[in-house]
């Protein structure tokens, strides 16, 4: 039996929907633990002021409604204001991929890992946009980073199948990541049990 593609790939973009209307909703990702202290050598980010807080809603709003320049435009004038965030970076990168800008929106990505490794936006779309380049082994590499991590992120696993399935036709891979996807996704998880039943058959 062939394996349904088209389905894994429309999976895989709902993911990455879901993953960008998380981030646009405001929650940030935070790195823990010594290993990540000793890479991120930056002091902790003061929290946005209420014109800044007020300036991203406005981002948020109009990301929602495809204003993708107004978006734009003040997700850039906040990142000029605040360098030591982030996640802003990751979603002003988000927009100018939107706009199909694609280097400027790796350089935001690669920018707000550099400051927060464990930011899974940033992680995440990066991936995916290095996948769609045809860097399968950077993006591989990438998704196991924030998996190793410990990122408590289905998507990547989700994504890191998909990768290994298509592109690297490394099954065995691509089964282990499933099967985590499965466990950690919930309900969503169900999605791929015809997937990992095909697997199984094949890997016999």
């Amino acid at each position: 039996m062939m394996p349904d593609f088209r389905s894994r790939l429309t999976g895989m973009v709902m993911l990455v929907l879901l993953l960008v209307l998380s981030g646009c909703a405001g929650q940030a990702t935070t790195s823990s633990g010594a290993d990540t202290a000793a890479v991120v050598a930056e002091a902790p980010a003061q929290p946005l002021s209420s014109e800044q807080q007020a300036l991203l809603a406005s981002a948020e709003e109009a990301s929602a409604g495809g204003e993708w320049e107004r978006a734009g435009n003040t997700l850039a004038a906040l990142v000029a204001a605040r360098p030591d965030q982030p996640d802003l970076k990751a979603r002003l990168g988000w927009v100018r991929q939107q706009q199909g800008e694609v280097e400027s929106a790796r350089r935001l990505y690669r920018d707000a890992l550099a400051n927060e490794p464990d930011n899974l936006m940033a992680l995440n779309n990066l991936a995916l946009l290095l996948q769609e380049n045809g860097e399968f082994h950077a993006a591989r590499e990438l998704l196991q980073e924030g998996i190793e991590r410990g990122l408590e992120a289905p998507q990547l696993h989700f994504n890191l199948a998909v990768l290994s399935e298509l592109y690297l036709l490394d099954l065995e891979t691509a089964l282990t990541h499933y099967r985590a996807y499965q466990r950690s996704a919930g309900e969503a998880g169900s999605e791929v049990n015809g997937w990992i039943a095909d697997l199984e058959r094949r890997l016999k």
